[in-house]
């Protein structure tokens, strides 16, 4: 998309990434607004004209959050990656686990054990060691020296990742709004941004004029657009269902995982560092499981309750000032009227060795002196 050449020139050569990411964020959000439309959707998800009167307790400035965020750490990454040398970017890359936790705990008020530090640092420890154990050959870039504003615009993408995903987590726990309404508002708000600055900037005209000129290229933005549309889905789902760490552990791990099968595959040689490095990232994600397991365990054992014995139901009773609690054995059912064993209403007694009825009197009322039936309150 940004290389190929149409009339002569490249789209890069023409204008900025801008305008790709804002028909990306565009068709996303087309995108999630059909699959609303699918089926129903939680009326907590939903922006509506009244809410932005204020901003405490309220759904939209906690969306405009997110798609800022979203946007602005895509655009800071990519730009940093010009004025920073490649350890440098490593570790930008490999980082991603700490901002979210940071953010969560400092700012959501998110609670973690001491374990799950331990891990985020094993598993960034290992990929930034599995990176940095690559031969010095493949690593064109290392030589690049690292400017103050480079380092700044890695640093503000860091912060920028670590806010998204902890308010995608909020607003899914408190306004249970769907995956679709979230990709579609994150998309939303993002729009409007990229909107402003290329309106600002004049890199939208630049843009919409080379598409006029070699409309060819719309394929292959439809395709970026939908194969991110795609991925997006996805990302928001895993939020949904897990967490904003479990999200940012897969996203920063699955090129570790991509390297490691290439490996496998092609048969590539491994040095000892980083099969190191490997073992620490896997005890990590391995611990980070079983722990998960564990504490499911646990939680379905506490909440199975405790088998009631039979026909018995227990109530409260005070004697001498004392609470307790007390069985109150349940009377069986009557038998059938007309039968042998069924209960007299005529007032005489039951037969000597017939059944007692135990804990109640009949529940049929005496016929009246008229022979009328009785009739019900």
């Amino acid at each position: 998309l940004m290389t190929s050449k149409y009339g002569g020139k490249s789209f890069q050569e023409v204008c900025s990434l801008l305008f790709v990411v804002a028909m990306q964020c565009f068709i996303g959000a087309a995108f999630a607004r059909i699959s609303c439309a699918t089926g129903v959707q939680p009326i907590t998800g939903w922006q509506h004209p009244q809410d932005f009167k204020g901003f405490t307790n309220k759904l939209w400035p906690m969306y405009m959050q997110v798609g800022f965020c979203y946007v602005l750490a895509m655009l800071l990454s990519n730009s940093a990656l010009f004025f920073i040398n490649y350890p440098t970017q490593v570790i930008v890359k490999s980082c991603k686990m700490i901002p979210v936790m940071a953010v969560s705990v400092l700012v959501r008020g998110k609670a973690y054990p001491i374990a799950a530090y331990v891990r985020v640092a094993m598993v960034t420890f290992g990929i930034m060691c599995f990176t940095f154990f690559k031969k010095a050959a493949k690593s064109t870039k290392a030589g690049r020296q690292n400017s103050i504003f480079g380092l700044s615009l890695a640093l503000g993408s860091l912060m920028m990742d670590g806010f998204v995903g902890p308010t995608q987590e909020e607003i899914f726990s408190h306004f249970h709004a769907s995956t679709h309404q979230m990709m579609y508002y994150t998309n939303m708000w993002a729009l409007l941004l990229l909107s402003a600055v290329m309106l600002l900037t004049g890199d939208g005209a630049r843009a919409v004029g080379f598409v006029v000129k070699n409309p060819a290229v719309l394929s292959k933005i439809l395709q970026f657009g939908l194969m991110s549309a795609t991925g997006q889905f996805f990302i928001f789902f895993l939020v949904r269902s897990f967490s904003a760490l479990t999200l940012v552990t897969v996203t920063t791990t699955r090129k570790f995982f991509t390297v490691l099968a290439s490996v496998f595959w092609f048969k590539h040689s491994l040095t000892l560092g980083q099969w190191l490095s490997v073992a620490f990232v896997f005890s990590g994600l391995a611990w980070e499981e079983t722990s998960k397991y564990i504490a499911k365990q646990r939680r379905r054992s506490e909440q199975v309750a405790p088998i009631a014995a039979p026909n018995t139901m227990t109530v409260p009773e005070e004697v001498d000032g004392v609470e307790g609690t007390s069985e109150l054995v349940r009377d069986p059912p009557l038998p059938p009227h007309g039968s042998e064993d069924a209960p007299r209403t005529d007032g005489t007694q039951l037969a000597p060795g017939a059944d007692t009825i135990q804990g109640s009197l009949s529940t049929r009322p005496p016929a009246l002196d008229n022979g009328e039936a009785p009739t019900a309150p």
